[in-house]
């Protein structure tokens, strides 16, 4: 009878790039992001490299990961529970006693098929401190996303309007994020990225970034960074709209059109990310979601304590 072959973890390599299954686990990702400060670890059966999990350290923290939508561990075969557990064990025995505590935050269940054995396992052994809607699109055969009658209206509206959708040359990224900035200021929401590191993503991941824009008579009333997370998905990041223009709703006609693109490009899904702020749900946000055809999903961050 033939043994089993052991489940076992070993570093990985920072100094030279690495396979991962999307891009916040990539090579070009932590530089432009971390420099020297992560730090990843295979997780193998034998010699098969069967999954990963990366981390930075503050303090006697380690994250996976910061500065990034999610982390958590990332998956490129099937495993057991067993395996699984074997895995928090050895990652746990790595990271202690330098580390006291482990913050773990999972991905969307779009970016992972093994998400619900991880988090049932996660619960046995640790503390789910934050639980956050996240909203998606699938992309299918079809024209347009899932609109309610209201969105419907407003699509037909800014269409009537000669509202222009276009996708901006890396000349105009400054002009874009500015609008970006001054928009999302005007209804007092939070800007998470300066435009320094926006430009150390550009220069590291230049194809990873896209900037989409919907004009009136060649002024931007809408705006959005679209983000390819990995070949399936698309993540609208920093959406952002003019509140003059409310009674059009510019950004339904921006994600009608965003939709269109990512069908052309093969994507299936696009990310529409959380809905919280200062960690609450914002129930305005999560209703016009779902009126654009967003489906919920949850993304849970668990604390595992080591020592």
């Amino acid at each position: 009878m033939n043994a089993k072959p052991p489940i076992h973890i070993r570093p990985v390599p920072t100094h030279s790039k690495w396979p991962c299954q999307h891009l916040y686990n990539s090579c070009a990702y932590h530089q432009a992001h971390f420099q020297s400060a992560s730090y990843g670890l295979a997780l193998l059966r034998g010699e098969q490299v069967v999954g990963q999990i990366f981390f930075t350290q503050e303090n006697d923290q380690a994250i996976s990961l910061p500065k990034a939508p999610f982390g958590g561990m990332e998956w490129y075969d099937d495993f057991t529970e067993d395996e699984l557990k074997q895995w928090l064990d050895l990652i746990q025995g790595h990271l202690a006693p330098k580390i006291t505590n482990l913050l773990l935050k999972n991905p969307a269940s779009i970016y992972d098929k093994n998400l619900e054995m991880v988090e049932l396992v996660l619960a046995q052994r640790g503390t789910q401190i934050e639980q956050a809607i996240n909203h998606h699109i699938p992309i299918k055969n079809v024209e347009l996303p899932s609109f309610a009658p209201m969105q419907q209206r407003r699509w037909r509206k800014c269409q009537q309007a000669g509202f222009k959708f276009s996708q901006e040359p890396i000349s105009q990224v400054e002009i874009v994020y500015q609008f970006i900035l001054n928009a999302r200021h005007d209804k007092n929401i939070p800007v998470n990225i300066s435009y320094q590191q926006l430009q150390k993503n550009l220069k590291a991941m230049p194809t990873s970034y896209t900037f989409f824009t919907v004009k009136h008579n060649q002024e931007i009333i809408a705006a959005t960074v679209a983000i390819c997370v990995n070949q399936h998905v698309l993540y609208h990041f920093l959406p952002a709209s003019l509140t003059s223009y409310n009674v059009f709703s510019p950004m339904v006609f921006l994600l009608g059109n965003l939709y269109q693109y990512a069908q052309q490009n093969l994507y299936q899904y696009i990310d529409l990310g959380v809905s919280t702020l200062n960690h609450a749900p914002q129930t305005s946000l999560i209703d016009f979601k779902e009126r654009i055809g967003g489906v919920p999903t949850t993304k849970t961050t668990w604390q595992l304590d080591l020592i």
